[in-house]
């Protein structure tokens, strides 16, 4: 927003808003676009002076407090009358920090929704952060720059399966007592036993 919309929406609410207020207003507004002015200028600012009057005629009723938006205090001075009269005339001294407290919420919430909403032109992603100012993907540790599978301990440089024990070195299967040195069957063949013959009766 230029300087001289800025300057202008100051004049014309710096009765709306409390002095400490006015630097945060300022900052929402230089971020803001020209035509966004309309709708923060008619964002339903309350008066401080129309909640003072209001608060001194028919503050027991809780009218001034419904004003500037403290329906829950409102309700309580309607049903009390004012908590009997104290709490009336107390806010004829609070009342017009408070409607200048609601004025600046009303401000904020307006503007940041104005932020949200606006179209893409008049607000575009660049204004942002943008994603190429982040820390790109390639800053950061790339998976060559990690400790690459090859550099890990191999496969091959562990001990492999062949310098193990192998299988053949150890107590082959023929070196054990085959089964032909046993006594064969052929060394005591069958016609050496009592052959089935003799068994006979005659």
């Amino acid at each position: 927003m230029t300087r001289e919309n800025i300057q202008y929406f100051i004049l014309q609410n710096q009765s709306n808003f409390q002095a400490v207020h006015v630097p945060t207003i300022t900052q929402q507004l230089e971020r803001m676009d020209d035509s966004q002015l309309m709708v923060i200028s008619n964002a339903g600012y309350r008066g401080p002076t129309t909640a003072l009057v209001l608060s001194i005629f028919f503050g027991f009723l809780g009218i001034d407090r419904f004003y500037v938006g403290d329906v829950g205090l409102g309700v309580l001075k309607l049903l009390t009358c004012g908590v009997f009269g104290i709490m009336t005339i107390i806010d004829w001294f609070l009342i017009m920090g408070r409607a200048r407290e609601k004025n600046y919420e009303r401000f904020l919430q307006v503007a940041g929704m104005s932020q949200v909403f606006a179209p893409y032109g008049q607000q575009p992603y660049g204004n942002q952060q943008p994603y190429g100012n982040q820390q790109p993907y390639g800053n950061q540790q790339p998976y060559g720059s990690q400790q690459p599978y090859g550099s890990q301990q191999p496969y091959g440089s562990q001990q492999p399966y062949g310098s193990q024990q192998p299988y053949g070195s150890q107590q082959p299967y023929g070196s054990q007592q085959p089964y032909g040195d046993q006594q064969p069957y052929g060394q005591q063949p069958y016609d050496s036993q009592q052959p089935y013959g003799q068994d006979r009766y005659y």
